[in-house]
């Protein structure tokens, strides 16, 4: 299996000889159609890289003791034996910028027993719902994390989980742990070795504290009488969370707070699921920078579920557009990925499909033409669970098949390649071919224009669901390039349930080519094949 470089594509095959791609016409027996955009109709936004984030799990980065039969497992990224990141994993975790990583430690999570030195150490007891996997490992904790997003070519904003479930205490010292200049957890992190704050700005009130006594996760389902009367309200979280603001504003008062939208937020399984953090902006809305919001897709379509993020986008405008100190309070989507029914481990490999892949980049493309949307954060970057940026298989005995990109990992590297100050999302303008043909989609094609005003570099991004039409876009309003030369990245597979896998590592891969644009009358031409996704990159 062939690695990429650190942000570099054209470590792949290249697809041969200049045109390829650019001014061919559509794979034989492909049915095509065309689609014409228009850049100069819609208005561009800033960009925003966080939008481009991922999250680690606690039970992935610790690890687990043996339990009864089961072996348990490693810590991800971490060599326990040397104290540092494990070079082994740095061709993959250095291939482009994590840009923010979110440690999703919980609701409990007993950080105190991975600190320190390490023959002091003691097991982290996991939150109820992950009681089925054992105890954590204490050998990488929280300073283990923290040291390792610090080790990363380009540091990542860090966001850490401040639950209301945990005692005031517990708080105050973890923050001071992170952040205090002096102090005793100053010194009991300058101890361990490092002596300086690791600055953790993003603070999170609790993940779905809503759901912590919930049966199952499934998402799309209507929660029972008895869950919704042992579920907290939102006057008992806004309670909880006025408190420990308060408390960690004093040890740290640079830091930001999140609080989390109702879990589940979709109009047709959970009506009310509004109430939830109206009550939120109402209550503490002057305190925090943003509202958490979890919206996977592909349970419902992407388009039902963007509503619900425009419904948190309005409500955030009417009742609390800014907080006490003059910022603008955001949307932060703290997981977002394809839904698959964790308990069908069978069907988890859709989620990091080339499918997977499509509907991620669909959705990537939409959020990012909403500027009231901060950041955004995949479900889940290193995971032995459905979902995944990279395979992650430690007991593997084949080294090469431990640590497999998968296309969800290909995505991202692209859409960091692809990174320009600007961007637009670009519209059919109409026709008849202006929906193409895809599942259960009511359209085929997603496209967006990264550019940069300064030097004229632009980028466009596309991806088509169809798995049998191919797609020739026509993008006017560009006016003659500086340079006809275009580099172009496709990832595709033979089909869009293609996933990488130890038995299929390869199944879903890009292939850079090098050409020249295709132009005439002002406009610029590419063809987009069956199921794929794609990047031009010109000047």
């Amino acid at each position: 299996m062939t690695l990429p470089p650190p942000f570099v594509f054209r470590a792949f095959a290249l697809a041969g000889a200049a045109g390829l791609f650019f001014a061919a016409g559509p794979a034989s027996g492909a049915e095509n159609i065309k689609l014409r955009l228009d850049a100069a109709k819609v208005v561009a936004v800033d960009v925003r890289p966080l939008v481009l984030g991922h999250n680690m799990t606690g039970i992935d980065w610790h690890g687990t003791l043996p339990r009864g039969r089961g072996a348990g497992a490693p810590p991800a990224l971490w060599d326990a034996g040397s104290g540092r990141p494990d070079p082994a994993w740095d061709a993959l975790t250095h291939a482009y910028p994590l840009r923010v990583v979110r440690f999703h430690s919980g609701n409990t999570y007993q950080w105190r027993n991975a600190v320190g030195p390490r023959d002091s150490r003691r097991p982290v007891k996991p939150s109820a719902a992950e009681s089925w996997a054992g105890d954590y490992r204490p050998e990488a904790g929280l300073d283990e994390f923290l040291r390792w997003a610090e080790s990363l070519p380009e540091k990542p904003e860090v966001s850490l989980i401040a639950s209301p479930f945990l005692p005031v205490k517990d708080l105050e010292d973890m923050v001071a742990y992170c952040n205090a200049t002096s102090g005793p957890m100053a010194a009991l992190r300058a101890a361990g070795g490092h002596p300086g704050s690791f600055g953790v700005r993003y603070w999170e009130l609790g993940n779905e504290t809503d759901w912590e006594k919930r049966a199952d996760l499934d998402i799309l389902r209507t929660e029972t009488g008895q869950e919704a009367a042992n579920r907290i309200t939102p006057a008992e979280y806004v309670a909880l969370c006025r408190e420990r603001v308060v408390a960690l504003r004093k040890i740290d008062p640079a830091i930001r707070f999140l609080a989390h939208a109702q879990t589940a937020p979709w109009p047709a399984s959970n009506p009310q699921w509004r109430a939830w953090h109206r009550e939120v902006l109402r209550g503490i809305g002057a305190e925090l920078d943003g509202i958490v919001i979890h919206p996977y897709y592909d349970g419902y379509d992407i388009p039902y579920v963007l509503a619900s993020v425009d419904a948190l986008i309005a409500d955030i405008k009417a009742l609390q557009p800014a907080n006490r100190f003059g910022r603008s309070l955001s949307v932060v989507i703290n997981e977002h990925a394809k839904w698959v029914d964790p308990s069908k481990r069978e069907n988890w490999p859709q989620s990091w499909s080339l499918s997977g892949a499509v509907s991620t980049g669909d959705f990537l493309l939409q959020i990012m033409a909403r500027p009231e949307v901060s950041a955004a954060n995949y479900w889940c970057y290193i995971h032995q669970g459905p979902w995944r940026v990279i395979n992650a298989d430690p007991r593997n005995t084949d080294p090469d098949k431990r640590r497999i990109p998968t296309a969800i990992h290909h995505l991202y590297q692209l859409f960091n390649y692809a990174l320009l100050p600007r961007f637009t999302l670009l519209a059919p303008t109409g026709g008849k071919d202006a929906r193409a043909p895809s599942d259960h989609y009511p359209y085929g094609v997603t496209a967006g224009l990264f550019s940069d005003p300064a030097t004229g570099s632009r980028s466009l991004v596309a991806i088509n669901r169809s798995a049998s039409t191919s797609v020739t876009l026509q993008l006017d309003g560009m006016g003659r390039p500086k340079d006809r030369r275009v580099e172009r990245t496709l990832i595709s597979a033979d089909s869009l349930r293609a996933a990488n896998t130890p038995e299929t590592p390869d199944a879903v891969r890009p292939i850079s080519s090098t050409g020249e644009l295709v132009s005439a009358a002002g406009d610029l031409r590419f063809e987009l094949p069956p199921g794929s996704i794609a990047l031009w990159h010109w000047r």
